[in-house]
């Protein structure tokens, strides 16, 4: 069984794309077409990857590890990897790790994601529900440059 949105719903999210730049409802029609059909594809459960930034792999929160993720570790890594990697070294010495986890598709959170996609297409991310509780670790490996 599919995610479906209702006609409530649906026009929410619609308003919404026109307010986070799309210029008409036809182009937010098709991302928000776009976001559904993609996540309605996925595996359940489905493998996801974040990249994250540790002083120390003992730093991290197997309990909550967080609730954006992409289905795809090389695009993260292409279109992240160098803003993160800014971002964070003007704050301290951490180190960029890929976070590999297996989660139920009844932990995605679908309309924050859908939200998030409509905000930022770009990024096609997957928002999970209570910060990541219910997911599987795979591994947490130090991301080599």
């Amino acid at each position: 069984m599919g995610y479906k949105i209702d006609k409530k719903k649906y026009e929410e999210f619609i308003n919404y794309a026109l307010q986070t730049g799309f210029d008409d409802e036809d182009s937010a029609k098709q991302q928000i077409s776009h976001v559904v059909n993609k996540m309605n594809k996925l595996s359940d459960p489905v493998k996801l990857f974040r990249l994250i930034f540790l002083n120390e792999p003992s730093d991290f929160n197997k309990d909550e590890p967080g609730i954006h993720y992409v289905t795809n570790m090389r695009k993260l890594i292409n279109d992240h990897y160098d803003q993160m990697l800014y971002d964070y070294s003007k704050f301290d010495e951490s180190k960029p790790y890929i976070l590999t986890i297996t989660v139920p598709k009844n932990r995605i959170d679908f309309d924050y994601t859908i939200k998030n996609n409509l905000a930022y297409p770009h990024e096609e991310e997957i928002t999970l529900k209570d910060n990541g509780k219910g997911s599987t670790i795979i591994s947490l490996n130090p991301l080599k440059s």
